[in-house]
């Protein structure tokens, strides 16, 4: 099993060896369909360049399905990945993406691949008032500080259209979500990611 150090050390020297060539890389997400040892066949998110179709062995899933060489070890079947990519058909699963940490912490401690990002959802809101502050812990560790993009409101019904929200006080552990506008009571689902770049 190569470990998190390895895989990084690994990762940084194909890239630089890939920029040094003047080969482009591109990280995308996706699942993984089938595994066969360190091979894996990954569906890409919402990919339609290359073998677009839609798959009834995948539920409908559509998107381009690419074989993919594991940089980080043995990664079950249905576990969101990250691939870097460089043309024209080299494709590496260098981590893994989560939106179970519950799942996410049995596979790591069954020796999976470093955390790269994760997926959520927290409901909250205001109580009559123009602001308001809640803690969300990510359910499991990073092993730096995330970068987390603007957080989403998913609505644009009533008050909450004038409303914003962002991630504050980030730590590996967790953030605080801020949302600010006009004095409101609501409650609702926002999303938000939260991803290493490597």
């Amino acid at each position: 099993m190569t470990t998190e150090v390895e895989t990084k050390a690994l990762v940084k020297a194909i890239r630089e060896n890939a920029s040094r060539l003047g080969l482009t890389w591109e990280r995308r997400f996706g699942t993984v369909h089938s595994v066969r040892g360190l091979s894996l066949t990954v569906v890409l998110d919402g990919d339609g360049s290359g073998e677009d179709q839609t798959n009834n062995q995948t539920g409908g899933v559509s998107g381009a399905y690419v074989t993919c060489s594991s940089l980080i070890g043995q990664v079950p079947t249905g576990t969101r990945v990250a691939v870097d990519s460089v043309p024209p058909d080299a494709h590496f699963v260098t981590g893994v993406l989560s939106t179970n940490p519950a799942k996410l912490v049995a596979q790591q401690a069954n020796g999976a691949a470093p955390l790269l990002g994760l997926a959520g959802a927290t409901t909250t809101g205001p109580a009559g008032a123009t602001s308001f502050t809640t803690a969300v812990s990510f359910g499991v560790t990073f092993p730096s500080i995330p970068f987390m993009p603007a957080p989403n409101i998913n609505s644009g019904a009533g008050s909450t259209s004038g409303w914003n929200v962002r991630a504050i006080s980030i730590t590996t552990t967790g953030f605080t979500l801020f949302g600010f506008g006009a004095s409101s009571t609501f409650s609702v689902s926002i999303n938000w990611l939260a991803v290493i770049n490597s």
